[in-house]
């Protein structure tokens, strides 16, 4: 089940955003987690010519980190060092990353957004929806990799002599019962974003925000009511008979019988019976 807020509209409509270390993790996670990669310089973190200061993960140009822990500080302190990274290792240029990205995003049904970057710094071409945020963030969460990562608070790594520790940015992971993800987002133009995720008693629900100041109570209120009013009933079960119901080649329907057992009424003795 997905949940969206957008306070800038009552539609779903399109606008920079922040957040697509969400789908830029979800691309790259077809490569090997032992995959390594060496940080370019980064130059690209210019907007008509303005340093956008961006947040990082303290990657240093020339030094060998793994993908996994790329990963890590892409999605934990919001590295966009760590995005650019992996973009250029993987596709040579952002450019291509892109192109890659916006194929998968119409793979699996985001159709209002654009990707033009792996970092998410303001762009004309660069903008999505609540709706398709919550899309690649239920993805992701099928991935147990990217879901162990999006639901750690604290990570520590060791380089050498240079130890590097990740907060996580997302404070329902602290905040509400049940946190488990995804991301937190920000730029000037796109204000604050948030695609979080609670998970109780077998039951995920992702939740969505765009430009709200107060993201973190939205999200409570969002999740509270989802867990209060929805529950998990098993439709299918192992032994149950699934049936798929087909009129002149076009399904039309489909449903489930659960297994138990068939009980038989013996004739009566007046030789009626049912």
């Amino acid at each position: 089940p997905i949940l969206s807020r957008n306070t800038r509209s009552n539609n779903d409509t399109s606008m920079d955003i922040v957040i697509p270390q969400i789908k830029d993790a979800y691309s790259l996670i077809v490569a090997s987690s032992d995959e390594n990669f060496t940080p370019p310089p980064f130059d690209d973190f210019y907007v008509d010519g303005v340093y956008q200061n961006p947040s990082t993960a303290g990657f240093l140009n020339g030094e060998v980190v793994d993908l996994r822990d790329l990963l890590y500080g892409m999605m934990l302190p919001s590295g966009n060092d760590a995005a650019t990274t992996v973009a250029i290792s993987l596709a040579s240029s952002l450019k291509n990353f892109s192109l890659m990205m916006n194929k998968k995003a119409k793979e699996i049904g985001m159709l209002n957004s654009s990707f033009a970057n792996p970092h998410g710094l303001d762009d004309e071409d660069h903008y999505t929806t609540a709706k398709d945020l919550a899309r690649v963030g239920a993805e992701l969460m099928e991935n147990t990799i990217l879901k162990e990562i999006v639901s750690t608070y604290k990570k520590t790594f060791t380089y050498g002599e240079r130890v590097r520790t990740y907060i996580n940015h997302n404070k329902l992971l602290r905040l509400y019962e049940g946190g488990i993800g995804i991301k937190t987002g920000f730029t000037k133009r796109s204000g604050r974003c948030l695609v979080g995720a609670a998970e109780r008693d077998g039951m995920t629900f992702i939740s969505v925000t765009l430009d709200a100041p107060s993201d973190w109570s939205d999200h409570r209120v969002m999740l509270d009511f989802a867990f209060d009013n929805f529950e998990r009933i098993e439709l299918c079960g192992k032994g149950d008979l699934f049936a798929e119901v087909y009129y002149q080649g076009k399904k039309v329907g489909e449903g489930c019988r659960k297994a138990q057992s068939r009980q038989i009424q013996p004739p009566e003795k007046h030789g009626k019976h049912r």
